[in-house]
């Protein structure tokens, strides 16, 4: 009966004492053996699930230490292990690993066991060789390292010359993109740090001067200001931070005062850059007007002697309360019935307003003399003038505007007034009669932000004073 090591012509084995053939790993004479399923002992390359062995060709047994395989050099820890990637010992000093395990090249070891190159070092491994004036950079296998005067490799973040490199673990310099942990950097093609603005794949980036580390949020360089989001990428265009919007120049300047975007105006503070929007603001020393979505509403113009900015003021103070909305409407045609709403009652409470008298309420808390329009008997279907009902008959307001020399512009449709992009906010819309029959008419204002947009605030029978679309094309 064998036992120890078999040879039984084709295959190699490994048995006990007893005689009885071993499976997997089995230890004989001091050397480990690893055994296939058929008792047959393994040889070359070998994976356990976890690590890579090397069980020798001819001997079957598994290295450890130094070894040398298919021409290349490797090292195995003590357990036979293959140690991948990294500095592993290598006889006296230390040897640079492939993600493979195969030896880079070998290098001596100080006493802190820092890898050591000598001037003109050569590898005994690759047979690789450098000219190596210390201190000074060299390329192994496609990686720089920097050997101090001493001769030791550089780990970490040093100083060369007037620039920053960073070493990984492995004493290889690194390139590119970094993170410390905390921070990002830019290490450029040559290992050094970037600071300052850096174009890198199409997209700027702001590296601190005097760090080096990636600036994110509001960067201030030399009173421009500029804005980086989370990853460091500089913005453009518009931006919503903090609760406001701000527009970044193609250069990703931030703008400030006027900016004339998309065919509007819109103001940004001179300070800090926030657009205006839901409010009269004070721009370059004139007071105008921005809506929700900071869009400026031109306040040029007059009518009665009231600016339209007094007018937008005065409408807009009640945009948002139930002064007029609500208010009902009433179709006396008197000015003791047509000029009440809700916020401003008559003495005995009554309340109501036609579309002329809710016109006539607003100019004239403007400021507005109404006794121009009251003595407008022109341009009605009347013969002799409009009629009973003084500054609350729509058609006086349309003589006075013909009369006076306004600018009347005159359409078709409701479609085509607001094609035409010449509606501005608070202008007077009259609805003139199509219908031969009918003396009916209305107006109110134009309320839209833009010339486009169909809102008109009015005081109509059934809905009362309100702000709506124009309900159609027609007078009534």
């Amino acid at each position: 009966m064998a036992t120890g090591l078999v040879d039984d012509g084709s295959n190699l084995y490994v048995t006990d004492a007893s005689g009885a053939m071993r499976i997997g790993w089995a230890q004989f004479d001091g050397a480990w053996y690893h055994a296939a399923g058929s008792g047959a002992l393994d040889a070359g390359w070998y994976w356990d699930g976890s690590s890579w062995y090397w069980l020798d060709l001819e001997t079957r047994a598994m290295a450890t230490g130094e070894f040398e395989a298919y021409g290349d050099h490797y090292y195995a820890l003590g357990n036979g292990a293959i140690q991948m990637s990294g500095w592993a010992p290598y006889g006296e000093g230390l040897a640079l690993l492939k993600s493979n395990g195969a030896v880079i090249f070998v290098a001596g070891k100080n006493a802190s066991g820092a890898p050591v190159v000598q001037s003109g070092a050569q590898s005994t491994v690759r047979g690789d060789s450098w000219e190596q004036a210390l201190p000074g950079f060299f390329s192994v296998d496609g990686r720089m390292f920097y050997a101090n005067p001493d001769g030791a490799l550089q780990m970490g973040w040093t100083c060369i010359g007037d620039s920053y490199y960073f070493f990984d673990s492995d004493y290889a310099m690194q390139t590119g993109w970094y993170w410390d942990g905390s921070s990002w950097y830019y290490l450029d093609p040559d290992g050094s740090m970037a600071t300052g603005w850096r174009a890198i794949s199409g997209s700027w980036y702001c590296l601190d001067s005097q760090t080096g580390s990636m600036r994110t949020g509001w960067v201030n360089d030399n009173g421009t200001w500029y804005f980086t989001n989370s990853s460091g990428v500089m913005q453009t265009g518009w931006l919503s931070w903090g609760g406001a919007w701000y527009y970044l120049g193609s250069s990703g300047a931030m703008q400030t005062g006027w900016l004339y975007y998309d065919s509007v105006w819109y103001w940004l503070d001179e300070a800090t850059g926030r657009m205006a929007s839901s409010g009269w603001y004070d721009c370059d020393g004139t007071r105008s007007w921005f809506n929700a979505s900071g869009v400026w509403v031109d306040a040029s113009g007059s009518v009665l002697g009231v600016s339209r900015q007094r007018l937008l003021e005065q409408l807009i103070s009640h945009e948002n309360d139930s002064y007029y909305f609500g208010t009902r409407y009433d179709t006396s045609l008197t000015p003791a019935n047509c000029t009440y709403p809700n916020g401003e009652p008559r003495s005995d409470g009554f309340t109501g307003m036609n579309c002329g008298g809710f016109v006539s309420h607003v100019y004239a808390k403007a400021g507005g003399d109404l006794s121009k329009i009251a003595n407008n008997q022109s341009n009605s279907p009347w013969l002799g003038g409009p009629g009973r009902g003084s500054f609350c008959n729509a058609y006086r307001w349309y003589g006075y505007a013909i009369d006076s020399g306004a600018t009347v512009l005159q359409f078709n449709s409701v479609s085509e007034l607001l094609a035409s992009g010449e509606a501005r906010k608070g202008d007077l819309v009259f609805f003139y009669p199509f219908n031969p029959y009918s003396t009916d008419c209305h107006i109110g204002f134009f309320w839209g932000d833009t010339p486009y947009e169909n809102r008109f605030w009015h005081s109509f029978g059934g809905m009362g004073n309100s702000i709506s679309g124009f309900v159609s094309d027609g007078p009534s």
